[in-house]
């Protein structure tokens, strides 16, 4: 649904505008408002918006957060939806699964999306990922990486195809009560080599170190196959899907 400047709301949709202080009512956005908020808009340029208020006290946070996106950007409406951006997981309930959340969308937007977390008095935009996408590092002998969750565990699984590295998250950040029946909190590794990254990232060794670790383990064929960029190229998988924090 919408949010939306009672006063405001006969400049962006059409007919008499009362108050709709429980999105009970279908209004049509006008042709120049249903361009400039998209988002907002059904294919036929009707909404279901939520009007605040001046008087109305009890959602007086509302009112502050929609007023400074009108002062930023001369948009009176704030698109409210459903917040669940991770796959498998469901509403966000708490905190950690707000941030979380937050990261992930960040994180598979890879900079393509405009994602801003709002906290009182502040607003936070994601940081980028520190890795490009060659495997380049700059920053790797000053970042330690960390894994994001404490009970974990990693299983082998056999297919026709071979071999495959299976992480179970038993920490979730939204706790699901059928996390096991359904699946959620497993995440396929894309190798071998993968899981064994995710294993070292305990926080006290830079990507530097683990890279040279892994190198160092590897036999002289291995080797010849496997380069520092690969493995910073799964530690930014790892980071993407929420797995680890980079930490630089």
């Amino acid at each position: 649904w919408v949010l939306t400047e009672a006063e405001e709301a006969h400049q962006w949709f059409e007919g008499e505008c009362r108050a709709s202080p429980f999105m009970s009512r279908v209004w049509v956005l006008t042709e120049e408002a249903a361009a400039r908020v998209p988002a907002c808009a059904h294919v036929d340029r009707t909404a279901r918006p939520q009007t605040v208020g001046e008087d109305e006290t009890d959602v007086a946070r509302y009112r502050r957060l929609i007023r400074g996106v009108f002062r930023k950007i001369g948009v009176p409406i704030v698109l409210n939806t459903s917040f669940n951006t991770k796959p498998g997981e469901p509403i966000v309930e708490t905190c950690r699964g707000a941030v979380a959340s937050f990261l992930a969308a960040a994180a598979r937007g890879a900079g393509a999306w405009d994602l801003v977390l709002a906290f009182p008095g502040i607003l936070v935009r994601p940081r980028a990922c520190p890795i490009d996408d060659e495997g380049r590092f700059e920053d790797a002998s000053e970042s330690f990486p960390a894994r994001r969750h404490e009970r974990w565990e990693v299983r082998e699984t056999w297919n026709d195809d071979g071999a495959s590295q299976i992480l179970y998250v038993r920490d979730l950040d939204e706790a699901l009560e059928d996390a096991e029946r359904t699946g959620r909190g497993t995440h396929v590794f894309l190798d071998e080599l993968e899981g064994r990254i995710y294993g070292l990232c305990d926080g006290g060794s830079s990507a530097a170190d683990i890279a040279s670790s892994i190198l160092d383990e590897l036999d002289e064929d291995e080797s010849e196959e496997v380069t520092r960029e690969d493995v910073y190229l799964r530690l930014a998988r790892l980071w993407r899907r929420t797995l680890i924090r980079l930490m630089v």
